[in-house]
């Protein structure tokens, strides 16, 4: 099955962020271009799954989200969960 759920999780906090950005709240950092950049590369990996050339690893998925969130203070509801769990101490 096609990640659409994965895909529009990334693409709209990549969007939120450069509205951020454009907005002149948020500088475009290194670190905000590191995660802009992974977030499109995830997002092909996410659709060479769907055709069948590889997988798509999602906690990848939950980490750019959680990286996206904390460049910008925005994070939607259905991640609360998954940030929780990337930020306790038993992740390392």
């Amino acid at each position: 099955m096609f990640g659409f759920g994965r895909v529009a999780r990334i693409a709209q906090g990549v969007e939120n962020a450069f509205d951020i950005v454009r907005e002149g709240r948020l500088q475009a950092t290194a670190e905000f271009n590191d995660v802009s950049l992974s977030a499109l590369r995830h997002i092909q990996l996410i659709m060479d799954e769907a055709a069948g050339r590889g997988i798509a690893d999602d906690l990848i998925t939950a980490k750019i989200a959680a990286s996206l969130e904390r460049l910008t203070g925005r994070a939607s509801p259905d991640l609360k969960a998954v940030l929780f769990f990337l930020t306790s101490d038993r992740v390392h």
